[in-house]
Formats: structure tokens, C-alpha cells, sequence
């Protein structure tokens, strides 16, 4: 083979190697960028859910543009998990309880999402709290 055939085979697998963006997109590409691209700071799960979520119409871009921001946003807490107790929660009867215990998630998701960092529960918490505000079945 010529040495001008080594030279084009180089540049090919250096430009395929490079990380360089190809020519045709991923399926989730423009939702993975504007998930990446949301830098504001919100309030509320639901100001950022509802900012992401905006110009997207399918359930699955919705969910991939949650996941997402969530996963490019939020670390993992390792003091929190090394740290961690026992939650008890003092209510009068079994709706006190669940109405304690919605609030709770509430608090979380949202403390989450402020400090950008927490334990596996966190991160479901606030999913599911996200997908609560966009009107995406959680299970």
C-alpha cells in the first residue's frame, strides 16, 4: 500500500477516535445537549422540569431529557451515604403518615436538585418528583 493510503487511514481513525461529533446525530443527541445546556439556577423541581421539558412533545424525550440533566448535574453524596440513619416519622394515623412522607420526598427532591449532590434514593426521589410535574407515569 502507498504511503499516501497510510496517511489517509491515519487521519480516518484519528478523526473517528478524536470524539469529534459524527455527521449524522444520535437519536438523543439535541436532548442530551439541552439537558447539558440547562445552566440556570430554579427555585422549584417544578420551574426546572418545566424548563426542560418545554419544547418536547414524546414521553421518552421527556424522560431522556430528565435523566439526563440529573445524571450530568448531581454527584454522589458518599459523606451523606457513610452518615446516614434511620428516618422515623411521627404521624397520628396512616394518612398522616403518607401525607409526612409525600412532604418529605418533596424536601429532598428539592434539596437535591439545589445542592447537586446525593445518595441513590435522592436521585429517584427527584426523577420521580421531576416526572411527577410533567405528567410522565413513576413507578
Amino acid at each position: 500500500m502507498p504511503l499516501a493510503h497510510y496517511r489517509l487511514l491515519a487521519l480516518l481513525l484519528i478523526y473517528l477516535f478524536s470524539g469529534k461529533p459524527s455527521l449524522a446525530q444520535t437519536p438523543f443527541q439535541r436532548i442530551d445537549s439541552l439537558a447539558i445546556h440547562t445552566t440556570t439556577e430554579y427555585e422549584t423541581v417544578d420551574s426546572l422540569a418545566i424548563a426542560l421539558t418545554r419544547t418536547l412533545r414524546g414521553e421518552l424525550e421527556k424522560a431522556r431529557v430528565l435523566f439526563t440533566w440529573i445524571a450530568q448535574n448531581v454527584r454522589y453524596d458518599c459523606r451523606k451515604f457513610h452518615e446516614r440513619r434511620d428516618l422515623v416519622i411521627a404521624a397520628r394515623d396512616e394518612e398522616d403518615f403518607q401525607v409526612k412522607i409525600k412532604l418529605r420526598r418533596e424536601e429532598q427532591a428539592l434539596k437535591t436538585m439545589r445542592r447537586k449532590r446525593g445518595i441513590c434514593g435522592d436521585y429517584s426521589q427527584l426523577y420521580q418528583a421531576m416526572c411527577e410535574v410533567v405528567g410522565l407515569e413513576r413507578r
